[in-house]
């Protein structure tokens, strides 16, 4: 459909409701790609209806280059001893990764390469705009196709630090404890695309911590299980204010829909996920689990001020989006 590549449909409303930033509407206004000419373009309320977009999807034979990546790893392992815990075994590791990937293949949504256009500095001469056209019999703002592409991205880097820590104690008689914790800390995640150059590194849907803890209490055939998944907090607070001025009242719009200072909020805390099951083993040839994951009924947090496809929850895997179930898993050995 149109209105879901075509960031120019009905722009007008668009840039009031700020959706849209005023250099896309700016571009909007200015395209003339259907014109031929140096009048008109695109209608603020141009409303997209008509026949759908033709995306062409095609390889990159003799246009692609072989994309080249330099990876930098170190890693410290640390297994201190207690005197006070003489039944238990430590170890913790630290991973420092950094990776460039130069020219690495990639194939863009419809909807980002025409976004990237009109969100480019240099257009209607960024690269971004050769890929599709307007020009549909019944309307010709309307695009006529997208030519959907492998491309070479210029340049991604991401940099950060893995820890791990594996705790194991003895108790005896009452069976044993584990613990497993796994955290990430990302310092950089940048990516250089046709000269457009984004940093992602803490934005919505891409937080810059993230840990994991499971703790397991093993007895005789039984396995009990807790989890802890937390995602750090994450803020596009800054685009925001470099794309429209402000997070209040960005528009006259909002004055006129709230009658008052209404601010976005292009954010999200930081998420807390909690998992428990049971497992009992059955003649060493069976077992059955019975579990809950998302204990509390967590729901994803929501934000405003951003456009996503899930209205106002961050497009992002790391959040859980079925809220509390119940499970229950049978493993058979042969």
């Amino acid at each position: 459909r149109q209105r879901n590549v075509d960031p120019c449909v009905r722009w007008a409303d668009q840039l009031s409701d700020g959706t849209i930033t005023d250099r896309i509407a700016q571009n909007c206004q200015a395209d003339q790609s259907a014109f031929g000419g140096p009048a008109g373009g695109i209608d603020p309320q141009h409303t997209g209806a008509g026949i759908q977009v033709t995306v062409i999807t095609s390889g990159g034979l003799g246009q692609l280059e072989p994309e080249t990546s330099n990876a930098f790893t170190a890693s410290a392992i640390f297994t201190p001893k207690f005197s006070f815990l003489p039944d238990t075994d430590i170890a913790l590791t630290v991973d420092y990764f950094d990776i460039k990937v130069k020219g690495e293949i990639a194939r863009l949504t419809p909807f980002q390469i025409l976004f990237s256009c009109y969100d480019a500095e240099d257009f209607p001469n960024n690269e971004f705009c050769t890929f599709f056209e307007r020009g549909q019999d019944g309307d010709i703002s309307n695009i006529r196709e997208v030519r959907r592409q492998f491309i070479n991205v210029d340049e991604q880097i991401n940099r950060g630090i893995d820890f791990t820590l594996r705790v194991n104690h003895d108790m005896g008689s009452w069976g044993n404890l584990r613990l497993l914790g796994q955290a990430t800390l990302q310092t950089k995640d940048t990516v250089d695309q046709l000269g457009v150059f984004e940093d992602f590194n803490g934005d919505v849907g891409d937080p810059k911590f993230t840990a994991n803890l499971v703790t397991t209490w093993e007895k005789d055939k039984w396995t009990v299980l807790y989890g802890v998944t937390m995602i750090g907090k994450s803020s596009s607070v800054d685009d925001y204010v470099e794309d429209f001025g402000s997070i209040c009242n960005p528009t006259e719009f909002f004055d006129q829909v709230y009658g008052e200072t209404y601010c976005v909020v292009p954010r999200t805390p930081a998420v807390w996920y909690h998992n428990a099951s049971v497992t009992r083993e059955f003649n060493d040839h069976f077992e059955i689990t019975f579990g809950v994951s998302n204990i509390f009924d967590t729901a994803p947090p929501q934000i405003s001020g951003l456009v996503t496809p899930f209205g106002n929850v961050p497009q992002a895997s790391q959040y859980d989006f079925l809220g509390r179930r119940g499970f229950i898993q049978a493993k058979a050995k042969f």
